[in-house]
């Protein structure tokens, strides 16, 4: 199953800039209008405080949700595994679906194939890799695709990490974690479509 296709949001460096020149020429007019004595001084420091406050709201949620939902440009931290399962191509698929029930997991499903979602990246950025909500909240998906075999079927599966738009590389540390955290859930579907005595 495909992943769903993301849009790269604009540089941090346009956005910065694009508000520090909204910011320069709003102090501007602000100034010009206290200096007519149109408004005020305590007007000005309000208006200026509200501008701040605005574009501080701006950064944290309509870009944090453009960045975490927009395809990164550098390669996915992925993990590849396959086995064989002795239940046919769309039995051993709905093992796998039933395997992530847990309210954490998204699951889409077709017939064969069978796609996991956990985490959230907009709740990652925000609370931070130092805070276990943010921890518990760094994003995976996982594609599992079934397909006929002589004994039964073979699963491919490929777990990767789900964020978004980030200037740097992940750290190490998060690479780990997605490796780590990525052949657990291939694990859940493996023991899932193990079979009896498997």
């Amino acid at each position: 199953m495909a992943a769903t296709e993301r849009r790269r949001p604009r540089s941090t460096a346009v956005l910065f800039m694009v508000v520090f020149v909204t910011t320069f020429v709003a102090n501007a007019i602000l100034r010009q209008l206290r200096d007519r004595g149109i408004i005020t001084t305590p007007m000005l420091v309000l208006a200026m405080m509200f501008l701040l406050g605005g574009f501080a709201l701006y950064s944290r949620f309509c870009w944090v949700l453009r960045a975490s939902s927009s395809e990164p440009d550098r390669p996915r931290i992925t993990v590849d595994e396959t086995w064989y399962s002795p239940y046919p191509p769309r039995e051993a698929a709905n093992r796998v679906r039933h395997a992530f029930t847990d309210p954490t997991a998204r699951v889409t499903a077709d017939e064969t194939s069978v796609q996991v979602r956990t985490g959230s990246d907009t709740t990652y950025r925000i609370r931070g890799a130092g805070s276990a909500e943010g921890w518990d909240a760094l994003s995976l998906a996982v594609d599992f695709a079934a397909a006929p075999s002589e004994e039964g079927c073979s699963i491919t599966a490929k777990a990767r990490d789900d964020l978004g738009c980030y200037e740097d590389q992940p750290a190490p540390f998060v690479e780990i974690e997605v490796s780590r955290r990525g052949r657990e859930l291939i694990r859940r579907a493996v023991a899932a479509t193990a079979g009896d005595g498997q």
